[in-house]
């Protein structure tokens, strides 16, 4: 007898995945109403404009929930939470504590598959986003859900304006991110670390605490604790420095 064998093993994975974690698909009907279940939920001190969807097995702890705000179901949110005009929050989404999401700000969207053969819809478990305390995730920005597992943002991380967090990813407490800045699936990221903008970050890259990226710096390897970084590859920042000086007199 033949062994078995997959010629596209990641297109069977995900097909795998949808038979086990079939992906969160609305009921039919118009909705006409912010809470079109009993058991969504808001806290006490709560601030709601009825404009929105807030489904079945959602609760939060409050406190302001901007218009045209979707919350999915089986979200999680503490208290003290302020959602503006136009995020969304996906299903499986678990929120901590004073976390402000900007608008257009999105949490739980499905990561990106560049195989070009099927989409990996990342919906494996009851935790594909968590965001932890104090956390600020500015306009227009992603955090993807994990494909198995969870993508973590850790406490007092602040994402600045249209940054992508891929699936899988770790940011650890304090990290920082300025604009327009990407990390590929699957990075670890340490504590207290500062990217600056337009920073590219390859995937399945460690990189250690108190970190110092330079703008438009593309990463490609691990990165040390207390490293500063620049360049396309980022490399420590006084070569980089070397390296700008030779490139004037290369005509020469």
């Amino acid at each position: 007898m033949r062994d078995a064998y997959s010629a596209n093993p990641y297109a069977d994975f995900a097909r795998v995945l949808e038979i086990f974690f079939p992906p969160y698909r609305p009921a039919p009907g118009i909705e006409s109403a912010r809470f079109d279940r009993a058991d969504a939920t808001l806290g006490a001190n709560a601030f709601d404009r009825r404009v929105g969807s807030d489904r079945a097995g959602v609760s939060t702890g409050g406190r302001s929930v901007h218009p045209n705000v979707t919350i999915y179901p089986g979200v999680r949110i503490g208290d003290r939470f302020t959602a503006h005009s136009g995020v969304s929050i996906r299903e499986g989404t678990v929120i901590g504590n004073r976390v402000t999401l900007l608008n257009g700000a999105v949490s739980g969207r499905r990561g990106f598959d560049s195989s070009g053969e099927r989409r990996l819809d990342q919906n494996s478990t009851s935790r594909d986003v968590i965001i932890e305390d104090d956390v600020e995730i500015g306009a227009n920005s992603t955090v993807d859900r994990a494909m198995m597992g969870a993508t973590v943002l850790h406490r007092g991380v602040k994402l600045d304006d249209q940054v992508h967090i891929g699936h899988n990813c770790e940011i650890g407490e304090y990290s920082r991110f300025s604009g327009h800045t990407g990390i590929s699936g699957s990075t670890r990221i340490g504590k207290w670390c500062l990217f600056g903008g337009q920073v590219g970050c390859a995937d399945h890259v460690t990189i250690g605490d108190r970190v110092m990226v330079v703008a438009k710096a593309g990463i490609h390897t691990d990165l040390k604790d207390d490293a500063v970084v620049s360049g396309i590859p980022a490399v420590d920042v006084r070569k980089f420095r070397r390296y700008a000086v030779v490139l004037t007199r290369l005509p020469e």
